[in-house]
């Protein structure tokens, strides 16, 4: 969301369409990289990979630098 914000600040066309390109592949599917797959995706396939459950992983808190980004962001 915060790149989308940004995005949405940026006079210059190309790098706001960069911008947005790249939250499309993080949330819907990155078809370079990824397979088909969005970049939240990927990351729960590794996670099952060194034996994490899906509902471990999507249960997961996050740690406390995170919470504070978070903070921070929503200001």
């Amino acid at each position: 969301m915060l790149k989308l914000k940004v995005a949405n600040q940026l006079p210059d066309w190309d790098t706001r369409i960069g911008i947005i390109r790249a939250c499309s592949e993080e949330v819907i599917a990155d078809h370079e990289h990824g397979r088909g797959r969005a970049h939240w995706q990927i990351l729960e396939d590794l996670g099952t990979r060194i034996g994490l459950s899906r509902k471990e992983i999507q249960g997961a808190k996050p740690i406390a630098t995170t919470q504070l980004a978070w903070s921070a962001w929503k200001g």
